[in-house]
């Protein structure tokens, strides 16, 4: 839908992407407010452009992490890989010391910050802007006196309670994602009597949690936590209504790489061969207008990426 038609509503401030007609709950016409949530201008976190989707690369300094543990839990790897994410032009690093996968066994703060320390200070200064992963107080402290410009929390600053007095008024963005009970028992609790509702419901009340602690709003980004307390259909579900998350008002990221969504699909039994659903995933994903993509294979998502906006510019020349 072209906005130069004179029809629809720019998609989260974005003059590329659009949308029609909305219906609220019992097929009413959604009013001005609901429609000014879809459609205003998201902000500028980090000074990164909302009206291109971000790049963030993973680099997770785990030993067990579900798609890539092991990869960089060496120091000097480490460094290396932050060097060439620089070099290439990515967005975000986001920088993890403990794996949330699945059943995965919780660190002490101390074993987690050990970990990334090192690479949380290399990658400073570096060139792209520096996210933490982190559900820990402890952790977020030490990340901000070093001084990261995103945390990313899993667990929507629940996990630990004094994470979220910590960061009220802290000069940091947030990404909070939605998600239920710990790695240890989350894929027991799919349980939804309405699922994109109770995603929007809780992501929403944690937005608020963080504004009324004193947390800048237009410094928070939400994830609807694909592969977090949510069955494969459920999975795919969330991706068909990306849309309705952009309802809420707030910047979107999105982290579906290598995800266990794809396990069913043709080659892509374990993660190595998930790649080309992962890239189509995040292709339907700035079709949609998602502000981020927390990427794996980062290479890859950026030459995607360009080759998106060709097209795009191409379409409109």
């Amino acid at each position: 839908m072209a906005l130069a038609d004179g029809q629809g509503h720019s998609l989260a401030g974005r003059n590329d992407v659009a949308f029609g007609n909305l219906t609220a709950a019992g097929g009413k016409a959604a009013n001005q407010e609901i429609i000014d949530k879809f459609s205003r201008a998201r902000p500028n976190l980090c000074g990164l452009s909302p009206n291109r989707t971000a790049i963030m690369a993973i680099l997770n300094i785990t030993p067990d992490s579900f798609s890539d543990g092991g990869k960089h839990f060496g120091q000097h790897a480490a460094l290396n890989a932050l060097d060439e994410m620089a070099d290439a032009g990515v967005d975000v690093v986001d920088i993890g010391g403990e794996s949330t996968r699945p059943g995965a066994t919780e660190l002490t703060w101390q074993e987690e910050w050990g970990r990334i320390e090192e690479a949380v200070r290399h990658a400073v200064g570096l060139g792209p802007k520096v996210s933490v992963d982190t559900r820990k107080a402890p952790v977020m402290e030490k990340a901000l006196e070093a001084g990261v410009d995103i945390i990313n929390d899993v667990s929507a600053l629940e996990f630990d309670a004094d994470a979220l007095p910590l960061l009220a008024g802290q000069d940091v963005d947030l990404v909070l994602m939605h998600h239920r009970g710990t790695p240890k028992n989350m894929q027991e609790l799919t349980n939804y009597d309405d699922l994109i509702p109770e995603i929007m419901g809780h992501l929403q009340g944690r937005v608020e949690a963080c504004v009324a602690a004193g947390h800048d709003r237009a410094r928070i980004m939400i994830d609807p936590g694909i592969g977090f307390a949510k069955s494969l259909e459920q999975n795919y579900d969330i991706l068909h209504a990306l849309p309705a998350f952009h309802g809420l008002g707030q910047p979107i990221l999105l982290g579906v790489s290598r995800k266990s969504l794809f396990k069913t699909l043709p080659f892509a039994g374990h993660t190595e061969g998930r790649l080309p659903a992962s890239l189509a995933a995040q292709c339907l994903a700035i079709q949609q207008a998602v502000q981020m993509l927390r990427v794996h294979d980062w290479r890859e998502s950026l030459q995607m990426r360009a080759f998106m906006e060709h097209l795009w510019f191409a379409s409109t020349s």
